[in-house]
């Protein structure tokens, strides 16, 4: 019977899975809305070609199952299949009694965030956010069909071999992107945003690259071997170099997968191997190979799998140490302390709160970024659109039946491939990349992004061959491609009609609050969790007063985020408008403690009699400092400011601010004493000698202010707050090289300290009439300094110096364009500079014809 080779069509259905896999990883992990249209279509081709029948061989003969009119399908996929449905079905209308019986808290929210706004109907989706829903049901239909393709084509080991290589070559072509921006100078080497956007999602992609590379070589022998262990050691050390700390822990995760179950398949191939005849020459150990030479060492690396495990990782490891070993260990001590992973965890109580609420259904894939505010215990300016715990994840999107339903049939998947009796070694590093993924989403999400999902998708399809499967016919699984695609379609779709951002930017952007009320009514009912949306009307309606229309919006912003500090700051506006005094300065002082660090100022525009902003400043380190800095021009209500952040909280902030205004009050005396405090308490800040210096002078003892700032000049070397001081005063006594020296002492940490430290050393050289040095030193400053007006203003000072007013005039010129500078800011100097310029012409003229005379 002649030989036939596989199904040609299946062969094109694992190509187009592979670049599925490659090219989502390669363009920005597949999180743009062109890549994942482009994907759903791949998707959807990939299953129709892996549900046409193709030909019989005796090498690769399909199952006996699957005959022409079936296909054999694994439980993991039908799961999957009916996941996609559960989110499709989030999107669907129900009645609001059905709604109030199914999830009663989805319901009240509803009920107050569309009813309020006169748009609530009869009928509403259970997702709380169906324009990000859409999106999710696209992403969830393109690897559902994913999926499926692979559990049809993996029942060829070729085709299985085909789509683990695939990965693992991934891995370093993603790696090799990273490193080509680098090496042009588009991103840094370490925590690289490209291909991958976030660091810790190229990570968790890497995971699953690197492991089943590593598989390949302890399966190949020879050069292949090599080519697959520089694979796995370049997308290993990717995995180091992201400097992501759970990525870091999770390699270590799947290193103690991979040894487990290779160890576990080599006892099961002695046992199997027993009774055969021994082999007619031992092989020789470690020492003897040692004593044999380099060439023995080599072979035994290029033939010997015992070898290579230790030797991949040790290489892998080696070179990320060799490019960031201090910045890798230093990052990895911050694990215990950093913010962010406490930011991360404190999410879980809060996520936990949704569950409670919403335990049936959950809140809708995508909808969490909106609803969370609402859970928010601390205000964090930050955006969290999920978990960052997808064991949580799944739970609080499709409720407590679905979410543990989809995460049990993964972890039945593993363990049926891993309990396997014979297992390939490309398998088992899969296997292990898997895991290690799994144990990194503790802490990340990178499971909710196509560059990560699908190649996770590939493999526990192919882990899948060891579930129980159904019998589905061909047909059925070419009309679900064609579903999958209309699913993906019209999610897609919908997101960009209705986008969260965009919807969200086009009430803020809207002129006045009537087009706000009419776009938010357009847009509620795609994202009625959206706190943004009813703040932004609020805010609007309060700001022209319009208090009784912007109550309730306000009200349901508050009660949507309560830690947002923009519906607090529009009650108060309405409370301040109505007379009500205390209720305005308490929303005022919400506002600021929540983060709007403008609350204060205009609550002191609204309240400027004595004593009422310090009613309205929270009694804190920063609202008094906030508030000091406010009333600058009531220097006895600053002084108590300060004195309350001094003794109430013993801040050296307010202590130094505390010697500054004592100075302004004219009590020289007081300010020195307090400056010698500051001194004592911040030794190693230089405030407490610069104010000190200040006193002396006030006092009259310039020598003594001199002194106080060299002793500061040589505790706080290159410290501009101390040399600008120190060499104004030797400006002051016509000391200009001694002044020019100490600028030049200036180090130049910031742009700022660079423009500072140039113009005081133009300054310098303009006293000794150096004006051609000086306007060079300018000119130099100006072009650091392109949107600053002050190297502008220098140089037509000292080109007035020089008796060069054309210059001058330019100078000036160009600096009233500069951003920030007022109109007609320098127009009466300028009109002085050409009446100068004209009398300097006219003085000229006789004096040149005297001398033709003469």
């Amino acid at each position: 019977m002649p030989h036939r080779s596989p199904s040609p069509l299946r062969s094109r259905s694992v190509l187009l899975v592979c670049a599925l896999v490659a090219g989502n990883a390669l363009v920005r992990g597949g999180v743009d809305l062109p890549a994942i249209a482009a994907s759903a279509l791949l998707a959807a081709a990939a299953l129709f070609l892996a549900a046409r029948p193709g030909h019989r061989s005796q090498r690769h003969p399909e199952p006996a199952p699957d005959g022409d009119g079936s296909v054999t399908v694994p439980l993991l996929v039908a799961g999957a299949a009916l996941l996609t449905l559960a989110v499709a079905l989030q999107l669907v209308p129900l009645p609001l009694g059905v709604l109030r019986a199914v999830s009663r808290e989805s319901a009240l929210l509803l009920e107050r965030s569309l009813g309020g706004a006169g748009v609530l109907g009869w009928a509403r989706p259970l997702s709380l956010d169906p324009g990000a829903t859409a999106l999710e049901l696209a992403k969830v239909a393109t690897w559902t069909a994913v999926a499926a393709a692979v559990a049809i084509v993996a029942s060829d080991r070729r085709r299985r071999d085909a789509l683990l290589a695939a990965l693992a070559l991934a891995g370093p072509a993603v790696v090799a992107a990273a490193l080509g921006a680098y090496l042009f100078g588009a991103q840094p080497l370490l925590e690289p945003r490209f291909p991958f956007v976030n660091p810790n999602h190229l990570a968790g992609f890497l995971q699953l690259a690197a492991w089943p590379a590593l598989g390949f070589a302890l399966r190949a022998r020879g050069p292949a071997r090599v080519g697959w262990l520089v694979a796995f050691v370049f997308s290993a050390a990717g995995v180091f170099l992201s400097l992501s700390r759970g990525g870091i822990g999770a390699f270590v995760v799947g290193a103690g997968l991979f040894v487990a179950l290779w160890a576990r398949a080599g006892r099961r191939e002695r046992v199997a191997s027993e009774g055969a005849p021994a082999p007619a020459v031992a092989p020789r150990g470690w020492r003897e190979l040692l004593r044999a030479g380099p060439r023995a060492v080599t072979r035994a690396l290029l033939h010997r799998s015992g070898a290579v495990l230790p030797v991949a990782i040790s290489v892998a490891v080696g070179l990320a140490a060799f490019l960031a070993f201090d910045r890798i260990v230093a990052e990895m001590r911050t694990v215990s302390e950093a913010t962010t992973t406490e930011v991360k965890l404190e999410l879980w109580p809060s996520a936990l709160q949704v569950i409670r609420d919403h335990p049936l259904l959950g809140i809708g894939r995508g909808a969490f970024a909106n609803v969370f505010p609402a859970y928010k215990w601390e205000p964090v300016l930050a955006t969290f659109t999920h978990v960052e715990n997808e064991w949580l994840q799944l739970p609080v999107d499709l409720g407590l039946v679905l979410g543990p339903l989809a995460i049990g049939l993964f972890a039945w998947a593993w363990l049926a491939a891993a309990r396997r009796a014979e297992i390939s070694r490309p398998l088992i590093g899969a296997l292990a990349g898997a895991g290690a993924l799994v144990a990194h989403n503790l802490f990340d999400f990178s499971l909710e992004i196509s560059g990560v999902a699908i190649p996770f998708g590939v493999v526990m399809a192919i882990a899948a061959r060891d579930m129980p499967a159904i019998r589905v016919p061909r047909l059925a699984v070419r009309a679900g491609a064609g579903v999958a695609l209309a699913l993906a379609a019209l999610g897609v779709t919908l997101h960009a009609l209705h986008p969260p951002e965009a919807d969200a930017e086009r009430v803020v952007a809207a002129e006045t609050p009537d087009d706000a009320i009419a776009r938010a009514r357009e847009v509620l009912p795609w994202h009625p969790a959206d706190w943004v949306v009813p703040a932004a009307v609020g805010t609007k309606l309060s700001a022209v007063f319009r208090c009784d229309e912007a109550e309730p919006w306000l009200a349901r912003a508050t009660e949507r985020n309560p830690t947002a500090s923009a519906p607090h700051r529009g009650a108060a506006q309405c409370y301040a408008f109505r007379g009500r005094a205390a209720l305005a300065k308490r929303e005022y002082r919400l506002a600021f403690i929540l983060g709007d660090p403008d609350a204060l100022k205009e609550a002191h525009a609204f309240f400027p009699e004595p004593g009422a902003l310090l009613d309205v400043a929270p009694d804190t380190p920063d609202g008094l400092l906030a508030a000091a800095a406010l009333l600058r021009d009531d220097w006895e209500e600053a002084r108590e400011a300060y004195r309350r952040g001094w003794e109430g909280f013993r801040d050296v902030r307010a202590l130094g601010g505390l010697a500054a205004v004592t100075l302004d009050l004219g009590d020289a005396d007081g300010a020195l004493a307090l400056a010698r405090a500051l001194e004592a308490a911040a030794p190693l800040l230089p405030s407490g000698f610069v104010l000190a210096a200040r006193a002396l002078d006030a006092e009259g003892d310039e020598e003594a202010a001199i002194q106080e700032l060299q002793g500061a000049a040589a505790r706080f070397p290159g410290r501009v707050e101390v040399l600008a001081p120190l060499g104004q005063h030797q400006l002051r006594a016509r000391r200009f090289s001694q002044a020019r020296a100490t600028f030049e002492q200036i180090l130049a940490r910031d742009a700022s300290t660079t423009l500072t430290r140039s113009l005081l050393v133009g300054q310098a050289l303009e006293g000794q009439q150096r004006y051609g040095e000086a306007l060079r030193v300018l000119a130099d400053a100006r072009d650091a300094a392109p949107d600053s007006p002050r190297p502008l203003e220098a140089i037509a000072r000292v080109s007035v110096e020089a008796g060069r007013y054309d210059e001058a005039i330019e100078a000036l010129e160009l600096a009233a364009h500069k951003p920030g500078v007022p109109a007609g800011a320098y127009a009466e100097r300028i009109d002085a500079l050409k009446t100068a310029r004209a009398r300097q012409a006219v003085t000229a003229a006789p004096e040149e014809g005297a001398s033709g005379g003469r």
